[in-house]
């Protein structure tokens, strides 16, 4: 089994092993478990690199994203993938991302095992810098 330690290791490891020079770093606050109403929902907080694009498909820009993401609960998912970019006019985008990694469940949900733990998001964005 992955330990906290580990998984917090690992991602700082994937973040670290990034090129000096980053497209995007992303910093990320929300709540985990939000259908809950309520009832065992989290804090959480969230980092991420955004590689520049590598290609185009479709009106949207395509590059590599390397994420690590820790809840309240003691919950830490840390990983990489692809991630799209799709311009919406105004400075948002639309944000989507598919990406493997670890997972450590904390006090938070088992979700049955620690790697592979797939993440996918979607997310509406603007640049504030």
């Amino acid at each position: 089994m992955i330990t906290m330690m580990r998984a917090a290791v690992l991602a700082t490891g994937l973040l670290a092993a990034m090129p000096a020079v980053a497209e995007e770093l992303v910093i990320g606050l929300g709540v985990d478990e939000i259908r809950n109403r309520g009832e065992g929902a989290a804090p959480s907080g969230l980092i991420e690199y955004r590689s520049r694009p590598f290609a185009e498909l479709a009106g949207a820009d395509i590059g590599y994203g390397f994420a690590a993401e820790a809840d309240t609960d003691g919950d830490l998912w840390g990983g990489g993938g692809l991630v799209a970019a799709i311009p919406l006019g105004s400075g948002f985008r639309l944000i989507g991302s598919a990406m493997i990694g670890v997972y450590d469940e904390g006090s938070g949900n088992d979700l049955g095992r620690n790697f592979p733990m797939f993440r996918s998001q979607l997310e509406i964005d603007r640049a504030i810098g």
